[in-house]
């Protein structure tokens, strides 16, 4: 790239041979860095798979081996995706140098974290947590459940893994308009699946 006018050809047709060369390498450049973001993300992609399917064996026989390759996947998945956001950084400013005036491109928005189901073949134990409902008026009658909260959690069986579905009503009195709902039970991960027993896995 030439930036000192001295050294600018005086000819229009070279001028503008001299644009259109430096078009095409900036061209070239994005083409190259668009490349390289395309194969992150199939790298990423790739990892992800094999660590699900991995973590789908993991289920059906406990062994050190296995246990030692999720771990250096997932390491291995985070340094592949730092590398993406370096590599869309550097992209970005990039773009930014070559085009000031441009507006800088907006992220793809971040989809909220969805927490997969717990396997419906585990056996599940229902456990409903009932409030003490204490209001003013005292009457049973007048209590009604608004909805319940359920929350499940993981817990081991010596050889064997069941669900503990924990079911929170919420009542409300329809003469004093008090609610209530029973704690949550105590978690060794807050909002965590596994229970206090299943932390030994």
């Amino acid at each position: 790239m030439l930036t000192d006018s001295q050294d600018l050809p005086s000819d229009i047709a070279a001028l503008q041979a001299l644009i259109q060369a430096e078009r095409a390498e900036r061209h070239a450049e994005h083409a190259a860095q668009s490349a390289e973001l395309v194969a992150k993300q199939i790298e990423i992609e790739h990892l992800r798979a094999m660590l699900a399917k991995l973590r789908r064996h993991r289920y059906g026989r406990s062994s050190e081996k296995l246990d030692a390759e999720i771990d250096q996947l997932e390491l291995t998945l985070e340094d592949a995706e730092v590398g993406q956001a370096q590599a869309e950084a550097k992209a970005a400013e990039a773009a930014q140098a070559t085009d000031p005036g441009k507006q800088p491109a907006s992220r793809r928005p971040r989809r909220p974290a969805v927490r997969k189901p717990l396997p419906d073949h585990l056996p599940r134990e229902i456990v409903v947590l009932e409030p003490q409902f204490t209001c003013r008026c005292n009457d049973p009658s007048c209590r009604t459940k608004i909805r319940e909260e359920v929350t499940e959690v993981l817990e081991k069986i010596p050889s064997q893994l069941k669900v503990i579905r924990y079911i929170r009503p919420i009542y409300a009195c329809r003469a004093c308009e008090m609610v209530t709902q029973a704690p949550a039970p105590d978690l060794p991960i807050l909002k965590g699946r596994p229970g206090p027993t299943s932390s030994l896995i």
